[in-house]
Order: structure tokens, then sequence, then C-alpha cells
């Protein structure tokens, strides 16, 4: 069996941030998403691995290249944003007539993917659901009898609340579905037209409904969410890279905190992530990812926040408040109450 991990999305709701770094690369809990995603095929005994991304998204190559030095994970790239689908012709020759395990890359889940390969039973494909309370932002699976029956794409009067979780099995005969459907009414070869062909031609698609935490790391409230939860994962309550240096700071919670940081007067946690080379003083900090070599100096608490690349956010009065802002990379903020915008005044 072999993986894939589609990387080609834009990544238009965790703007700015993806202005600068493809979504696939954010950090979660300091390391980039498609990492994670990586480790799980792995871990699942999947050992040659392909990635689609999109013309503009060289980095992710690079990524690969410098990490992942061993040739097994090769990279393809996705000319027009055409679909998830249209994604998927790009790697045909590389699955010939093998099975494969299909991730979208912005997400994040905690169901082995044994599970799924179990479910698929060697010769037939299988589908990661999920219930969920707001259906008609998936795709959504119809079950009869035990078996899937049929599949609507983000549904305006949805039949079902089994969303589709982004995690696939499927056999070489797929990329006969590909090439037999049709764009949608968005313009785009979509996967859930791909599988309700297979369903309609006789084929079995079998189903694995997980209870775990999944995250779609499509937005900036889920990344945050998402990153929370890795954390919970962490053995230590506090851990921290080398070469950091820390004064008169107190910490609550889960913090996980990179390379040579210097953190002074500071209230960090809980659920916060601090990548390599950032300053920090006289702050307090709750559920928040800062990034590589960014500063912060501020008597204000900052909640649900993310600070970008390089960024450096600083206030300039000394009086209490709460701030939740995204920071996007390299920006300088020097603020005062009076430029009160981004602040989230509470209490």
């Amino acid at each position: 069996m072999k993986g894939i991990i589609l990387c080609a999305g834009r990544g238009t709701r965790v703007q700015p941030f993806s202005y600068s770094l493809p979504k696939t690369l954010l950090p979660v809990m300091n390391r980039p998403l498609l990492d994670h995603g990586l480790e799980k095929m792995i871990a699942a005994g999947i050992r040659e691995i392909g990635i689609v991304i999109n013309p503009s998204q060289k980095v992710i190559l690079e990524h690969i290249e410098s990490n992942y030095p061993d040739g097994a994970i090769k990279v393809f790239v996705q000319n027009k944003p055409l679909g998830i689908a249209h994604a998927l012709r790009s790697v045909q020759n590389f699955i010939g007539q093998e099975s494969f395990l299909l991730l979208l890359g912005d997400n994040l889940l905690a169901e082995p993917f044994e599970s799924l390969i179990e479910a698929s039973n060697g010769n037939r494909s299988s589908i990661l659901l999920k219930k969920v309370v707001n259906p008609e932002e998936f795709g959504v699976a119809l079950i009869e009898q035990g078996k899937i029956t049929g599949i609507e794409e983000k549904p305006t009067n949805p039949k079902s609340n089994l969303a589709v979780m982004g995690a696939y099995i499927f056999q070489a005969e797929l990329f006969e579905a590909i090439h037999a459907i049709q764009p949608s009414d968005r313009g785009e070869y979509e996967i859930t037209d791909a599988i309700q062909w297979l369903i309609d031609q006789g084929h079995d698609i079998a189903y694995i409904e997980t209870h775990l935490p999944t995250f779609d790391v499509g937005t900036t409230e889920r990344w945050l969410e998402a990153n929370a939860w890795m954390m919970g994962a962490q053995s230590s309550e506090v851990s921290r890279g080398q070469n950091t240096r820390i004064e008169d700071c107190l910490f609550y919670g889960k913090v996980h905190i990179g390379d040579a940081c210097i953190l002074k007067n500071a209230i960090i946690g809980p659920n916060v992530t601090i990548q390599d080379g950032c300053f920090i003083q006289n702050c307090r900090i709750q559920n928040s990812i800062i990034m590589t070599n960014a500063t912060i100096k501020s008597n204000y608490l900052i909640r649900n926040s993310i600070i970008g690349n390089a960024a450096v956010l600083k206030t300039e009065d000394s009086s209490d408040g709460v701030l939740t802002c995204m920071l996007g990379d390299q920006s300088i903020w020097s603020l005062n109450r009076q430029e009160s915008s981004i602040f989230k005044q509470e209490g």
C-alpha cells in the first residue's frame, strides 16, 4: 500500500499566515502539520508516499528534501486547482495498480490509520466518517444496512450527519472513476462524485466511524484547537529546547518552548507553543501559537492569538487588558489602548 497526502490547497482561511507558508507547513505543537500526517502513515507501515502540491509551493519540496532525504517520499504538482479527484490524476502512474491511503493534508486525526486499512480488507475502498453537528459543511455519507449507498458534497439539506473526515483507502479502480466523472457546479472534479461513481458501478465501499478527535486545520480557530489537542499528548507540563533562558516566569498547564528563546517576567499557559528564537517579556500568554523569532513585550493578557514568524508585538501603556490578534510574519505593531480595533476587553 502507498500513501498520498494532498497539500495543494491555497489556505485562504488561515491568512495572513498562508501568505508566507503553505497551510500544511504551519506549526502544530512546533512541528509542521504535514509531518504529523507523514508520521501516522509511516507508523501504519506505509513506506512509499506521494505529496501533491501546487506550482507555488516549492517550499514543501524543499522541506521534504531536507527532512526526508531517503527518497521514499515523492512530490507531484497539480498545475490547476480543479479539485481533489483532479489532483489524484497527477499520482496515477505513481500508484499503478496498488491500493493507497489518501489523506487531505490539512486534517489532523486521532484515529489510527490501521483501523481504516483493516476496514478495507485488502481489496475494497474505505472511508473515515464521524458524526458532526454541521454536516452541510462536509461531504456526507448515506448509510443503509451497514453500507455506504451514497455520498453528497456539502448538501444544503443533509440526509445524514456522518461526515467524511478526509482519510480514505482506495483501490486502483478509483482512477477509472476519476476519468469518468464531470466537473461539479463549482468547476471541480469532486472526490465525492468519484466515490458515487464507484457505488453506482457496484463497488462495495466500507467505512469506520471514529469517535476520536478530528481537526480540519482550515481556519485560525481550528488551528489553535488542534494545537491545544496535540499539547494534551505532551508527557511533561513544560518542555523547553536547548539554549533557552527563562527568568522569573510562571507556567500553567502545557507549554512547549523551542530552542534559543529568552523569556523574562512572563506568565505562560495553558496551551502555548513558542517556536525557536523568540523573545518574550512582561506579558501573559494563554492558548496561543508564537512562531519563530517573534518578539512580544506587553502587559496585556494575550489569549487565543497567533504571532507570526519574526513578528514584533509591543504595547506602550502599563494598563491591563486582554488582547486577541492574528499577527502575520514580519509584522511590527506597537500599540496603545487608543488603537483598540484588535483589542478584546473582558470583564
